[in-house]
């Protein structure tokens, strides 16, 4: 794996920090670059993945009662779901309309885990505990490291076109089915990741994702699936960066 692009790095990591405009590059350019260097020699990137065949269940509609999942979690009482995405390999069903549109078209799925380590996470409650200031600027290289890392792990992978990530807990899918996916592809005997009762992440700096692709579609003209984060996002119409102007991930 290749250096992560240093410019993209930079502007994720501030709008971790909140600053979508990037005003502060000027005067926080010199710390990134320490972070860079910092995470360079204290974290290990870990990555694994595992492939799966796609189905799809338009029968489920998840009332205002609200459902238990085959996961444990319960889905929001107050959204509704009118389709789901399966995975039979895992007997595993996804109840969310959001991300049955995005794989729309796509006949595979690819699970995605990534971590920055355990190692990493120490050495983070250290700078913290001696410089809260920098460990916060630390703290916003550290996302914005791990999500450059497994951008480039993704392409690395040769899915041909393919979907944008995904992520449990984010728009309807509930965090709690990063459990059976993380046990699914054994993200804790491959790369150290554990898990919450509720689906949270140790060490924090770890990640799962969910991508579409279709084999078949690789050796057509074009993407046959959109890659754009804006259009294609289930939030771009309340984004606070595309209000601001600007992006939470950068394409280029």
């Amino acid at each position: 794996m290749g250096e992560i692009n240093r410019r993209i790095f930079e502007k994720r990591t501030l709008s971790y920090l909140g600053d979508h405009k990037m005003e502060g590059a000027l005067v926080l350019s010199d710390q990134i670059v320490s972070c860079l260097k910092e995470l360079e020699q204290e974290a290990k990137f870990l990555a694994c993945y595992e492939k799966y065949a796609l189905s799809w269940d338009s029968s489920i509609d998840l009332g205002s009662s609200g459902e238990t999942s085959s996961s444990g979690g319960t889905f929001p009482s107050d959204e509704v779901c009118s389709g789901a995405v399966r995975i039979e390999e895992l007997d595993l069903t996804l109840p969310s309309a959001d991300l049955q549109a995005i794989l729309a078209g796509c006949t595979q799925i690819c699970v995605i885990a990534s971590t920055l380590g355990v190692a990493y996470e120490r050495y983070a409650k250290r700078v913290m505990s001696m410089d809260m200031s920098h460990g916060v600027v630390l703290d916003a290289a550290a996302s914005a490291y791990l999500e450059c890392l497994t951008d480039d792990f993704t392409e690395e992978l040769g899915l041909g076109p393919h979907t944008f990530r995904y992520a449990p807990g984010y728009g309807d899918l509930d965090v709690t089915y990063n459990v059976p996916l993380m046990q699914a592809i054994r993200a804790d005997k491959r790369i150290g990741i554990t898990h919450t009762g509720g689906g949270l992440f140790l060490p924090q700096k770890s990640m799962l994702g969910l991508v579409g692709f279709a084999p078949a579609a690789a050796s057509g003209a074009g993407d046959a699936f959109p890659v754009d984060r804006c259009e294609h996002c289930i939030k771009r119409e309340s984004c606070e960066f595309r209000a601001a102007g600007t992006r939470c991930f950068a394409r280029t």
